[in-house]
Protein backbone atom coordinates (compact mmCIF):
# COMPACT_ATOMS: atom_id res chain seq x y z
CA UNK A 1 0.00 0.00 0.00
CA UNK A 2 0.95 3.82 -1.08
CA UNK A 3 1.45 4.40 3.22
CA UNK A 4 3.82 1.54 3.75
CA UNK A 5 6.27 2.38 0.94
CA UNK A 6 6.27 6.29 1.65
CA UNK A 7 7.26 5.86 5.19
CA UNK A 8 9.85 2.82 4.37
CA UNK A 9 10.78 6.01 1.70
CA UNK A 10 10.83 8.24 4.56
CA UNK A 11 12.93 5.95 7.18
CA UNK A 12 15.50 5.76 4.50
CA UNK A 13 15.96 9.48 4.33
CA UNK A 14 15.04 10.69 7.51
CA UNK A 15 18.34 10.64 9.49
CA UNK A 16 20.38 11.84 6.66
CA UNK A 17 20.20 15.72 8.47
CA UNK A 18 19.04 17.38 4.93
CA UNK A 19 16.08 18.82 5.22
CA UNK A 20 15.52 19.37 1.63
CA UNK A 21 14.26 15.34 1.61
CA UNK A 22 12.03 16.04 4.52
CA UNK A 23 10.78 19.13 2.41
CA UNK A 24 10.18 17.01 -0.65
CA UNK A 25 8.60 14.04 1.30
CA UNK A 26 6.29 16.16 2.97
CA UNK A 27 5.25 17.92 -0.40
CA UNK A 28 4.72 15.06 -1.93
CA UNK A 29 2.28 13.99 1.02
CA UNK A 30 0.38 17.20 0.96
CA UNK A 31 -0.36 16.02 -3.13
CA UNK A 32 -2.44 12.91 -1.30
CA UNK A 33 -5.89 13.46 -1.17
CA UNK A 34 -5.93 11.50 2.04
CA UNK A 35 -3.59 11.62 4.71
CA UNK A 36 -3.33 8.60 6.76
CA UNK A 37 -2.43 8.89 10.58
CA UNK A 38 1.08 7.29 9.51
CA UNK A 39 2.26 9.82 7.35
CA UNK A 40 0.93 12.86 9.73
CA UNK A 41 3.12 11.24 12.50
CA UNK A 42 5.70 11.44 9.61
CA UNK A 43 4.86 14.83 9.29
CA UNK A 44 4.90 15.87 12.67
CA UNK A 45 8.16 14.44 13.35
CA UNK A 46 9.95 16.41 10.17
CA UNK A 47 8.90 19.55 11.92
CA UNK A 48 10.53 18.00 15.50
CA UNK A 49 13.44 17.82 13.64
CA UNK A 50 13.96 20.69 11.91
CA UNK A 51 12.31 23.72 14.70
CA UNK A 52 14.17 26.10 13.02
CA UNK A 53 13.02 25.95 9.54
CA UNK A 54 9.79 27.64 8.72
CA UNK A 55 9.12 25.64 5.64
CA UNK A 56 8.95 22.24 7.26
CA UNK A 57 7.46 23.43 9.88
CA UNK A 58 4.57 24.71 7.71
CA UNK A 59 4.49 21.61 5.43
CA UNK A 60 4.11 19.74 8.65
CA UNK A 61 1.10 22.06 9.99
CA UNK A 62 -0.54 21.68 6.81
CA UNK A 63 -0.22 18.26 6.71
CA UNK A 64 -1.44 17.89 10.00
CA UNK A 65 -4.77 20.34 10.87
CA UNK A 66 -5.34 21.04 7.08
CA UNK A 67 -4.12 23.89 4.90
CA UNK A 68 -7.50 25.84 5.31
CA UNK A 69 -6.83 25.64 8.63
CA UNK A 70 -3.85 27.03 8.86
CA UNK A 71 -4.11 29.94 6.51
CA UNK A 72 -7.14 30.72 8.53
CA UNK A 73 -4.94 30.58 12.16
CA UNK A 74 -2.41 32.92 10.52
CA UNK A 75 -4.97 35.57 9.95
CA UNK A 76 -6.37 35.40 13.56
CA UNK A 77 -2.92 35.37 14.99
CA UNK A 78 -2.23 38.73 13.02
CA UNK A 79 -5.33 40.30 13.75
CA UNK A 80 -4.74 38.84 17.63
CA UNK A 81 -1.12 40.84 17.27
CA UNK A 82 -3.20 44.10 15.94
CA UNK A 83 -5.58 43.86 18.56
CA UNK A 84 -2.72 43.16 21.45
CA UNK A 85 -0.73 46.46 19.97
CA UNK A 86 -4.05 48.39 20.22
CA UNK A 87 -4.00 47.16 24.48
CA UNK A 88 -7.06 45.69 23.71
CA UNK A 89 -6.30 42.18 25.51
CA UNK A 90 -9.83 40.33 25.33
CA UNK A 91 -10.10 40.58 21.73
CA UNK A 92 -6.22 39.64 21.61
CA UNK A 93 -6.68 36.91 23.65
CA UNK A 94 -10.16 35.78 21.47
CA UNK A 95 -8.06 35.38 18.26
CA UNK A 96 -5.03 33.79 19.61
CA UNK A 97 -7.48 31.13 21.07
CA UNK A 98 -9.03 30.75 17.89
CA UNK A 99 -5.70 30.87 15.82
CA UNK A 100 -5.06 28.03 18.17
CA UNK A 101 -7.75 25.92 17.88
CA UNK A 102 -7.29 25.96 14.17
CA UNK A 103 -3.27 25.16 14.59
CA UNK A 104 -2.67 23.63 17.77
CA UNK A 105 1.29 22.82 16.18
CA UNK A 106 1.65 26.68 16.28
CA UNK A 107 3.41 27.02 19.94
CA UNK A 108 3.48 31.14 19.81
CA UNK A 109 -0.31 30.89 20.05
CA UNK A 110 -0.73 29.67 23.61
CA UNK A 111 2.39 31.40 24.22
CA UNK A 112 0.55 34.29 23.71
CA UNK A 113 -2.39 33.14 25.67
CA UNK A 114 -0.44 32.44 28.56
CA UNK A 115 1.07 35.79 28.50
CA UNK A 116 -2.21 37.49 28.41
CA UNK A 117 -3.70 35.86 31.02
CA UNK A 118 -0.36 36.67 32.59
CA UNK A 119 -0.96 40.28 32.42
CA UNK A 120 -4.43 40.28 33.16
CA UNK A 121 -3.28 38.80 36.49
CA UNK A 122 -5.33 35.44 35.73
CA UNK A 123 -2.29 33.03 36.75
CA UNK A 124 -3.70 29.83 37.18
CA UNK A 125 -5.25 30.13 32.94
CA UNK A 126 -2.48 31.01 32.17
CA UNK A 127 -0.58 28.07 33.78
CA UNK A 128 -2.26 25.10 31.27
CA UNK A 129 -1.26 27.17 28.20
CA UNK A 130 2.42 27.82 29.20
CA UNK A 131 3.09 24.49 29.74
CA UNK A 132 1.80 23.07 26.46
CA UNK A 133 4.57 25.46 25.17
CA UNK A 134 7.30 23.74 27.18
CA UNK A 135 6.06 20.49 26.91
CA UNK A 136 5.36 20.76 22.73
CA UNK A 137 9.46 19.92 21.50
CA UNK A 138 8.91 22.45 18.92
CA UNK A 139 9.86 25.71 20.00
CA UNK A 140 12.93 26.99 17.43
CA UNK A 141 15.86 27.70 18.68
CA UNK A 142 17.65 29.58 20.58
CA UNK A 143 14.71 28.98 23.10
CA UNK A 144 14.56 32.33 25.42
CA UNK A 145 13.17 30.85 28.74
CA UNK A 146 10.31 33.58 28.06
CA UNK A 147 7.48 30.77 28.76
CA UNK A 148 9.75 29.42 31.42
CA UNK A 149 9.27 32.80 32.51
CA UNK A 150 6.25 33.59 32.72
CA UNK A 151 4.74 30.47 33.94
CA UNK A 152 7.73 30.79 37.32
CA UNK A 153 6.36 34.38 37.77
CA UNK A 154 2.63 33.02 37.39
CA UNK A 155 3.54 30.33 40.50
CA UNK A 156 5.17 33.03 42.38
CA UNK A 157 1.86 35.27 41.88
CA UNK A 158 -0.12 31.73 43.29
CA UNK A 159 2.63 31.57 45.83
CA UNK A 160 3.65 27.91 44.69
CA UNK A 161 7.15 28.88 45.58
CA UNK A 162 8.50 25.51 44.36
CA UNK A 163 7.04 25.94 40.68
CA UNK A 164 8.00 29.24 40.69
CA UNK A 165 11.62 28.31 41.41
CA UNK A 166 11.75 25.55 39.16
CA UNK A 167 11.03 27.19 36.46
CA UNK A 168 12.56 30.21 37.07
CA UNK A 169 15.76 27.99 36.98
CA UNK A 170 14.83 26.40 33.63
CA UNK A 171 14.49 29.80 32.43
CA UNK A 172 17.88 31.14 33.97
CA UNK A 173 18.98 27.88 31.95
CA UNK A 174 18.13 29.48 28.86
CA UNK A 175 20.11 33.07 29.74
CA UNK A 176 17.11 35.04 30.27
CA UNK A 177 18.08 38.06 32.01
CA UNK A 178 14.81 38.51 34.24
CA UNK A 179 14.73 34.85 35.48
CA UNK A 180 18.06 35.86 37.25
CA UNK A 181 16.40 38.76 39.05
CA UNK A 182 13.58 36.93 40.14
CA UNK A 183 14.89 33.83 41.15
CA UNK A 184 17.75 35.74 42.83
CA UNK A 185 15.01 37.47 44.81
CA UNK A 186 12.58 34.67 45.44
CA UNK A 187 14.54 31.10 45.53
CA UNK A 188 17.44 31.40 47.93
CA UNK A 189 15.58 32.21 51.51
Amino acid sequence: DKDSLMSQAYNKIKNDGNYQYQRTFLAAIMTLENKSDTLITLAKEAKKMFPNNEEIKLLSDYISYGQENILKSIEYSKSAKEFYKKNNLNEALNNYKEAYRLNPGDFTNPENIGLIYFQTSEYKKAIPYLKKVIDSQIRPSPINGKSELILGESYLNLGIKDSACHYLEISKNYNNKNAFRLHAQNCYN
